[in-house]
């Protein structure tokens, strides 16, 4: 999977009082990736920086884990157009180990697997393998989860 843009850096996230507790918990995750705030979840209006500072938290942990490090960030649309692409091929194993061979996954724009059940059931199984071996994830959303429709509830 495709790693942060390098044009979004933590250094240049700008801070107000409006982002402070995401700015917060961001910092918390680079320190200690895989404990606190597990998965990350950012929600804003569209335009607040949640790309941003989702790709800045993916360069921060590439730059702690080196070389041999690997975080996958990628859009909620490219997550589900290779999952397809993986399904028609036959190749859905190979796509669950390339996802899950990543040290973190951030995925942007969450919203858009609301009404992708096979989807969701992609991510659940990844984001609770990761949890449990405290590997980070991260999503960004325009909504609450519990505004996304169809979403389920063990994905919330």
């Amino acid at each position: 999977p495709g790693g942060p843009q390098a044009a979004f850096a933590r250094a240049s996230f700008e801070e107000s009082t409006s982002n402070q507790m995401a700015i917060r918990a961001a910092d918390a995750v680079i320190a200690e990736p895989g404990h606190r705030y597990n998965p990350l979840f950012l929600v804003g209006p569209s335009g607040v920086g949640k790309t941003h500072l989702l790709n800045a938290i993916g360069n921060e942990l590439s730059a702690r884990l080196g070389a041999t490090g690997r975080v996958a960030c990628v859009g909620a649309q490219v997550f589900i157009d290779e999952l397809i692409v993986a399904l028609q091929d036959g190749t859905i194993e190979r796509f669950r180990a390339r996802y899950r061979a990543a040290d973190a996954l951030l995925i942007d724009d969450v919203q858009f697997v609301g009404d992708k059940e096979r989807t969701q059931e992609e991510l659940f199984h990844v984001f609770n393998a990761w949890v449990g071996a405290k590997k980070q994830s991260g999503r960004t959303s325009d909504r609450a989860p519990a505004e996304i429709p169809d979403r389920e509830a063990r994905g919330r």
